[in-house]
């Protein structure tokens, strides 16, 4: 199942070259996404809760992911 808009739309991904770039980027989606998507939100942990599920992105490295976050 794919949820779309739980994700961070390409233009915001563009020059992201340190950390401090994903620090304000992630901080972005906490206060946006994360509070505008509620229904999306619940939509996944429900599927999580009902079956063997994972996260997928494809970002190599936790720490440049929004998974965390979500």
């Amino acid at each position: 199942v794919h949820f779309p808009e739980l994700g961070i739309s390409s233009e915001l991904r563009q020059s992201l070259d340190t950390q401090d770039d994903y620090d304000r980027l992630f901080s972005q989606y906490n206060v946006t996404t994360l509070v505008n998507e509620k229904h999306a939100i619940q939509s996944a942990t429900e599927l999580c809760q009902d079956m063997p599920s994972v996260l997928v992105c494809m970002e190599a490295k936790p720490c440049c992911c929004h998974r965390s976050h979500l």
